[in-house]
């Protein structure tokens, strides 16, 4: 006969170890799920909503000490504007992030359409007849507001400029010039806000040499030529979250510049096309 520990044990044994947090998509693996979760990129099943959209951010749950994809980690808007043509996928702007889809055949992307999206597919139905009217916003009437810790960024756009044409990974050396652009989302993110912390995400290929040189640009997508890099100071360490100066984030609030690095050493960051996470931004602060 068990004895009330041995009991105890068992129902605690019974009990689903089930646990939630947040990854970004990368790309299917035969049947698993490619997602990168902080620093690292992990393989794992998805259920619920098969297959995710790259760049996607989506929802992780732990069952019983192993993690599945059970769905987006929000909403996702059926509406968005072209960014970008292509073929046969084009870039679309949906609820301010950036994604690479399919299209219907006989629909012709042109920046700036306003189309349909249908997630369950992951493809653009069609522009739409009249761009939606957005619904003016609410005012807050608490006033004050309070702190806010790790307000993620996406970037919008990476590269480097080697001279002659941008490629897709943002690197140092060999006298290229790497970037990572945000359009309008960094401003629009922290506007009445007072940021006091600012750390961007880096995911290197291969880091040699010295300390590669990291400042800032005024380029809020990636122009014909060159960035011009300002304000640089020495970035170590070079993957993970890194922490920038402070009065960065002040500077990026009030315009839509965004991050470069400089030839020094020789440092290969994955790029969007690689991890939607290149060159993300956090930031704390009092709104």
């Amino acid at each position: 006969m068990a004895t009330d520990t041995e009991l105890i044990l068992n129902r605690l044994a019974a009990i689903p170890d089930v646990g939630h947090k947040l990854g970004v998509f990368v790309r299917m693996d035969g049947v698993l799920a490619v997602v990168n979760v902080g620093d690292r990129a992990v393989t794992i099943p998805s259920t619920g909503f098969y297959p995710p959209v790259e760049g996607m951010t989506v929802q992780l749950e732990r069952r019983n000490g192993a993690l599945i994809v059970t769905g987006p980690a929000s909403q996702l808007p059926p509406l968005g504007t072209i960014t970008a043509g292509g073929s046969p996928k084009c870039s679309v702007d949906a609820g301010g992030i950036v994604y690479v889809l399919a299209y219907r055949d006989g629909y012709v992307p042109t920046i700036g359409d306003p189309v349909e999206i249908n997630w369950a597919t992951g493809v653009i139905q069609g522009k739409l007849s009249v761009a939606p009217v957005a619904t003016p916003a609410i005012p807050n009437p608490g006033g004050q507001g309070g702190a806010f810790e790790n307000l993620l960024v996406m970037a919008s756009g990476s590269g480097s400029f080697n001279g002659r044409w941008w490629t897709s990974d943002v690197y140092n050396g060999d006298n290229n010039t790497g970037a990572w652009f945000y359009g309008p989302r960094i401003r629009d993110a922290l506007r009445g806000t007072t940021p006091s912390k600012i750390e961007i995400f880096l995911n290197p290929r291969l880091a040699s040499g010295n300390s590669p040189q990291v400042g800032l640009h005024s380029s809020a997508s990636t122009p014909g030529g060159n960035v011009s890099v300002g304000s640089q100071t020495a970035l170590e360490p070079r993957s993970g979250w890194v922490e920038l100066p402070t009065w960065w984030a002040l500077s990026l609030r009030d315009g839509d510049g965004g991050i470069g690095v400089t030839p020094s050493g020789y440092t290969v960051w994955r790029g969007l096309s690689a991890d939607a996470m290149s060159g993300a931004l956090r930031f704390s602060g009092r709104r």
